[in-house]
């Protein structure tokens, strides 16, 4: 992240005080000398910093999370994903915001690769669940059911 904020200032041509100077009446002033520790790895960044920083520079929060690839094929390295292709994380960091927001395309992407099966396997075991008649779903509790080791499946009424 250190060298994304670096590099996103510099590409707007701002200075350290510059973006300092744009936080400082927000909820989350960030001094100039700290933003530099931040781009030299001296100082870890929590999510509300991240937050600060993204809007000051006018960027997502994710464009200064994600690694620097040359392509989607590129082969990045990113903490609790070790060394996936840059398209693939992309994807892991753009899930929708809530299960609500999920759609076809995200559960296929996301999901199914959790599985042995393949999207329209998963997709037919889901309608499967739906059309035994188990009652309406919300999207958490269709993941419940069909990923492993998400839940038994069955409630007992012990929750």
């Amino acid at each position: 992240m250190r060298e994304n904020v670096a590099r996103v200032r510099r590409e707007q041509g701002l200075t350290l005080r510059d973006v300092a100077d744009r936080l400082s009446n927000t909820e989350r002033p960030i001094a100039h000398n700290t933003i530099s520790e931040i781009e030299r790895g001296a100082r870890r960044v929590d999510v509300d910093d991240l937050m600060a920083l993204a809007a000051a520079l006018s960027v997502s929060p994710v464009a200064l999370l994600f690694p620097s690839a040359e392509s989607a094929e590129t082969a990045v390295h990113a903490t609790g994903f070790g060394e996936v292709a840059a398209s693939q994380l992309w994807t892991s960091m753009h899930a929708p915001p809530s299960p609500e927001t999920a759609n076809a395309s995200w559960w296929s992407t996301m999901i199914a690769p959790q599985m042995d099966e393949q999207p329209a396997d998963l997709i037919a075991r889901a309608i499967t669940i739906v059309a035994q008649g188990a009652g309406s779903f919300k999207p958490e509790d269709l993941v419940n059911l069909l990923v492993p080791g998400t839940s038994s499946g069955s409630s007992d009424g012990d929750d």
